[in-house]
This record gives C-alpha cells, sequence and structure tokens, in this order.
C-alpha cells in the first residue's frame, strides 16, 4: 500500500493536526484526555501504521496529505543544544548515533572481548547477537510497539528463555512503552523463572518493579533506586545502561526535561567511555578519518556530461 492511499481515523487524524502544530506527547494526551504513556503508545502505533520513523515523519506525512496551505511549527534546536537537550527534541537514538553501538547488551565492546578470549560464535550465538542488537536499537529509538509486538505474537517467551537479560529489557520497552498489563504479566514470569532457578539475577528483577513503578506512579521512591543503579558500578553494564534509559524515559513521562536531559547526556558519557575502553583494547570501530571512494568507471566523463547539463538548464532558465 502506498502511503498516500493509508486511511486514518478520526483520532488519528487530531493526533496528527496536534503533533503539527507542534504539541508534545504530555500536551496532546491531556488535550484527548488520556494517560502520557496511553497517548506515546497511541503515536507509535500511529507511526508504525504510517511507515514512518518519528513524529517530524509523521508531520511532513500530514503536511503532504493536506490540499491547503498550513502553517506548522515544528520545534528546532536551541543555540548550543547538548547531547542531552537534542535526546529530548529527537531521542536517544538521535543523540547517541553510532555511538549506539556502545550501548546495552552484545554491544561492541563484547564483542571485543570475546575475540580477545579467543572465543568464536557458533550460528545460534550470531542469531541471538542479532536479535539482541535488534532489539537495544528499537528501545533506543523508541520502538516500544515491537516489544508488544514479540509478546503477542510469542516471541517474548523464546527470547526470554534463551537470553534473560534480553527479556529483561522487552520487558522494561514495556514499561515504558505504556503497555502495563503486559508488562506485569512478563515481570511475574521473571518472578517463576526466577524461582525455578532462571539465570535472571536478583538486580534485574529489582530493576523492573522500580521502572514498571517510575513509570507508574508519582512518588520518588523508584527513581531514587534506578538513580541507585545506573550509578552502582558492580552493576553488569548492559543493566546500569538500561537503567539510564528507563530514568530518561520516567522523567519524560513526568514532564521534566531537564533531569530527562541531563540522563541522556549521562548516557552519552556512557557509550564515550565504552568506545575509549574499546581503543585501550586495540580496537577503533570509529575511524579517525576516512577518503572518498574512487568514482566508478567512466565518472569523470559522467561527471563532465552532469555539469554540461547544468550549464545547458542555467542557459534555458
Amino acid at each position: 500500500m502506498k502511503k498516500s492511499d493509508i486511511e486514518v481515523d478520526a483520532q488519528e487524524r487530531q493526533m496528527l493536526e496536534l503533533l503539527a502544530r507542534g504539541q508534545s506527547s504530555r500536551e496532546i494526551a491531556a488535550h484527548m484526555g488520556y494517560r502520557e504513556g496511553t497517548m506515546r503508545v497511541y503515536l507509535h502505533e500511529l507511526y508504525r501504521k504510517l511507515g514512518v520513523a518519528n513524529k517530524t515523519n509523521a508531520v511532513i506525512w500530514w503536511i503532504e496529505r493536506q490540499s491547503g496551505p498550513k502553517t506548522v511549527v515544528l520545534e528546532g534546536p536551541e543555540a548550543g543544544e547538548g547531547p542531552g537537550e537534542l535526546a529530548v527534541r529527537r531521542g536517544l537514538a538521535a543523540m547517541l548515533g553510532a555511538h549506539a553501538m556502545f550501548v546495552g547488551g552484545h554491544s561492541r565492546v563484547w564483542e571485543a572481548s570475546r575475540r580477545l578470549k579467543g572465543e568464536k560464535a557458533d550460528a545460534g550465538a550470531e542469531a541471538r547477537r542479532r536479535a539482541s542488537r535488534v532489539l537495544w536499537e528499537a528501545l533506543l529509538a523508541g520502538d516500544f510497539a515491537l516489544a508488544k509486538r514479540m509478546v503477542d505474537d510469542g516471541r517474548a517467551d523464546l527470547l526470554q528463555g534463551d537470553s534473560p537479560a534480553d527479556g529483561v529489557a522487552l520487558c522494561a520497552m514495556l514499561a515504558m512503552g505504556g503497555y502495563t498489563g503486559r508488562a506485569q504479566r512478563l515481570i511475574a514470569q521473571v518472578s517463576r523463572r526466577r524461582r525455578a532457578g532462571s539465570s535472571v539475577s536478583p538486580k534485574e528483577f529489582v530493576f523492573l518493579q522500580l521502572l514498571l513503578e517510575a513509570m507508574e506512579k508519582p512518588a520518588d521512591e523508584a527513581l531514587a533506586g534506578l538513580h541507585h543503579l545506573a550509578g552502582d558500578a558492580s552493576v553488569a553494564v548492559p543493566l546500569r545502561h538500561l537503567a539510564f534509559v528507563g530514568l530518561h524515559h520516567a522523567y519524560l513521562a513526568r514532564g521534566d526535561r531537564e533531569r530527562a536531559a541531563a540522563v541522556a547526556t549521562a548516557l552519552w558519557c556512557e557509550a564515550e567511555a565504552q568506545r575509549q575502553a574499546l581503543a585501550a583494547m586495540g580496537e577503533r570501530p570509529l575511524p579517525k578519518e576516512a577518503a572518498l571512494p574512487p568514482p566508478p568507471k567512466g565518472g569523470r566523463e559522467q561527471v563532465r556530461a552532469a555539469l554540461e547539463k547544468l550549464k545547458a538548464a542555467r542557459v534555458a532558465a
């Protein structure tokens, strides 16, 4: 189906109109009478339906759909915008960029450690690594609806069994996305499996409970617990990074953009620290410099022909 053929209902139309006015998910939720977590879920489902990645692209889709001229206010960067402010405005994935490869489970540091230990990944381990990175990329991009789809089609149970740490990340996505019922059921499964000898650690289990409470309740005790996990050097790195992401979204849900930005900045510094750790191990996944590739055969002739066309077009104009 072409994007131009997608039909939106009255509620989706109202959401798009409010987005086009530059309103945040919190403001849209208040306008439409929903909780902000529920509103974020509806917005992510709308983005998926339209086949777009974020708010900006959804607004562009809506503008192009309209026949008459529209005045649209988009949220641009303020002067001197830092990484944290960029994360609040555009999301963690936009802030981290290529540094996202250093965040979360099965990151580039994990890959380098395995190579230095002489461990070779079989096909199953490589498949789990890829699945883990898909999950983390969706988490950083705010695509929490992926977690819902995985739960609904049964992949969540499989993932949790194969890789408990990724099961924790998936459950965290449900909590951040406002899928409270599904998150509670998955946490209950985690609890049962812990009693049966699952490898989910006590700290991971506590994290899930704290995150769900922080996203659902106004009390500050759960936030304090997440802060402790994020700052505890004895906590495994993927779980610490999950705590950073959870804190960021919990503050966004409360409308505390300043603290959300500060947490995002701390996560960026975490990613940079991981990059530096790789450099100390002799690994340099990010190039210090790069040159353009050579043109294809006949490239100079093609450039000359293109310039001649441009010259002819200027003369004709």
